[in-house]
């Protein structure tokens, strides 16, 4: 077979199946070299039939950390090393991102690490930081569930920065926290807070009022939260999605209509009174919540409460509401 016979699909195959033995075998030959330095077109999406050109290299790299395969990391880390490929070109957005989804994740980022401390740190771009991945967890896993704890706990151990600001839009300090809360387990939340995760201004007391977590409410209070604390922007990415979620229960403000509404200095108490999160409003009263705040529109949780006309929000902000 001539070197222009050889396709680079076994080696493909090999990374993907985490058979450390095939590709060693393979990569001994010189051809299976040239072919793996190679750079190829291939089809990206069957379906829409794209197609990109990549380093073969850099595919199989990406094939062994979807597949957890830590010794194949160190392996191909060591290979390109040795052919002049900086590490740079392999630990990129998709074999990071490929490494989290694996089952095996802490093991190779821990080879990912070796030769390059600063992923853990790494600016993705859309997706955002591996910190921020693995407190999201996977996309089909239950709300609250910790699937990727041992992740999180990892990257925070060796230098992940909880407020780092990332993200195309360039989220601001508090973004793990609060995302935390809308997705992982109590002790993701907590392991955050442990390695300095800010707290104030971060959103995480607001979202969980919005989520009814009771259980991160209590934990963020020992914590030193407020749960006075007046929001300076909103939980909602968009503004206006916000200002329709209010028209839709009844709260309307004179500028509602514009075309940046900008909604602020709410309190976690406006948004459990919002979404009916009654045993949230509940715990929030009882541990010193003022239903008379108002927010930039000069609306209280008691005034929304009131429009809203929901009985048992109502009878949740009744003891803060009766000692005013």
């Amino acid at each position: 077979m001539t070197e222009d016979d050889i396709s680079a699909d076994g080696l493909f195959e090999a990374c993907a199946a985490g058979d450390l033995a095939s590709v060693q075998t393979l990569l001994q030959k010189p051809a299976y070299i040239a072919k793996a330095l190679e750079t190829e077109e291939r089809i990206e999406d069957e379906e829409l039939q794209l197609t990109r050109r990549s380093l073969n290299l850099l595919s199989m790299f990406n094939k062994a950390a979807g597949a957890g395969s830590s010794d194949i990391i160190k392996y191909l880390l060591l290979f390109a090393h040795t052919q002049g490929v900086p590490y740079e070109t392999l630990i990129r957005r998709d074999s990071i991102c490929a490494a989290i989804s694996s089952s095996n994740s802490v093991s190779v980022f821990r080879e990912l690490y070796a030769v390059n401390p600063d992923v853990v740190n790494i600016d993705m771009g859309h997706p955002g930081t591996p910190l921020s991945q693995a407190v999201n967890g996977s996309r089909n896993a239950p709300r609250y569930t910790a699937d990727r704890t041992t992740l999180v706990r990892y990257l925070l151990d060796n230098g992940a920065d909880p407020n780092q600001v990332q993200g195309p839009d360039r989220a601001g300090p508090g973004t793990y926290l609060r995302t935390a809360v809308q997705r992982s387990s109590l002790e993701v939340i907590e392991l955050l807070i442990q390695h300095g995760a800010q707290i104030e201004q971060s959103g995480a007391m607001h979202q969980a009022a919005e989520n009814g977590r009771i259980d991160v409410m209590d934990l963020l209070l020992r914590y030193g939260a407020n749960v006075n604390e007046q929001l300076w922007t909103n939980l909602e990415h968009s503004a206006r999605s916000r200002t329709k979620f209010k028209k839709e229960q009844g709260i309307i403000s004179d500028v509602s209509d514009d075309s940046r509404p900008k909604w602020s200095h709410e309190t976690p108490l406006h948004y459990s009174v919002l979404h009916r999160q009654i045993e949230a409003t509940a715990w929030l009263i009882e541990h010193g919540a003022d239903a008379n705040i108002t927010d930039s529109k000069e609306w209280s949780a008691k005034d929304m409460a009131t429009t809203m006309n929901d009985t048992s929000v109502l009878e949740a902000l009744a003891p803060s509401v009766e000692t005013k």
